[in-house]
């Protein structure tokens, strides 16, 4: 059960590194090329405020692969991380895992064709996934969330006014003051944005709106789904209460996967087995192990070894 903690280095003439100036000391992992996967790592993100506020990363990704199991990037400090923040043209996998604290879970800068894949974790964060533009617009970016809770300020915000976006969503429990305010690229249609799913649960205050104001038609699942033409036909508002219930913002090193399970005397409980996580399985330690004994990490595997550097 292996712990990083991040910590400045030192640059090639061995001096301390700034982050300040010096974007290499920024994060704790970058992925250029290739395929890295980690497995049943615990990450944790807390730079000293000493250091000033940057842009901190827990993994960045230019490009290549990432495929994260059971592992957790997480913050307690409040320094502001984007915990996988993607940038460039790039593969992402991140499965039974959790995303805690800082300004974003997932942050991606539309830049190639990126697909990123979430599976079976947890997104808690101040914003769950935020869509940047890029240098220049990008090809199409997709997007995939499986039996996922959110719990953020907003689920989206999507900044990119171009780059096309497809999202899937399927069984995911999205707990948010906003699913996105930030959301649509005109004040009555989704331009450029296709969104698929079933099975989902949205308890927020807020549905989707353009530059911060609300889309007046969208107040219910019932106009979510006619919104998007029936494409969410199995989606539901409910009152969302998880286990743990936490705040938003409540961030610490120590927030477990058994914190967002459904609450057994919530309404929705008796929806855990087609949406939300399961916590058994999420998240490094025992939880890892559990999952390795399982026919399911048989098919994680399936991978080529010739291009994954495992750790």
């Amino acid at each position: 059960s292996p712990v990083l903690r991040y910590d400045v280095g030192f640059d090639a003439q061995g001096r301390r590194s700034d982050p300040r100036t010096d974007p290499s000391a920024r994060y704790m992992f970058n992925v250029k090329s290739g395929t890295l996967t980690l497995e049943g790592f615990r990450l944790q993100m807390d730079p000293s405020k000493a250091l000033g506020t940057v842009p901190w990363v827990g993994i960045s990704v230019e490009g290549g692969k990432l495929r994260l199991l059971n592992c957790s990037i997480s913050e307690g400090n409040r320094q502001g991380m984007a915990a996988v923040a993607v940038t460039g043209p790039a593969d992402v996998e991140l499965k039974n895992c959790l995303f805690v604290g800082g300004r974003a879970a997932i942050e991606i800068k539309t830049t190639g064709s990126e697909r990123v894949f979430i599976d079976t974790s947890v997104l808690f964060s101040n914003t769950g996934i935020d869509i940047l533009p890029g240098a220049a617009p990008g090809q199409e970016l997709q997007l995939e969330l499986s039996r996922c809770a959110v719990q953020a300020n907003e689920a989206f915000s999507i900044r990119d006014p171009k780059t096309p976006i497809k999202i899937n969503s399927q069984g995911v429990a999205y707990y948010a003051e906003a699913l996105g305010s930030n959301f649509l690229r005109s004040r009555s249609a989704a331009e450029g944005i296709q969104w698929t799913g079933e099975h989902n649960l949205y308890d927020v205050k807020k549905w989707v709106g353009y530059q911060g104001t609300p889309l007046a038609t969208i107040k219910d699942a019932k106009s979510w789904r006619r919104f998007w033409g029936e494409t969410d036909a199995s989606g539901d508002s409910r009152i969302i209460t998880f286990s743990g219930k936490r705040r938003h913002g409540a961030f610490s090193l120590d927030v477990s996967a058994d914190d967002f399970e459904f609450s057994s005397t919530s309404q929705v409980y008796g929806s855990r087995r087609r949406c939300g996580v399961n916590p058994v399985f999420v998240g490094p330690g025992y939880n890892y192990t559990l999952f390795r004994e399982g026919f399911d990490y048989s098919a994680w595997k399936e991978e080529p070894a010739s291009a994954t550097a495992a750790l």
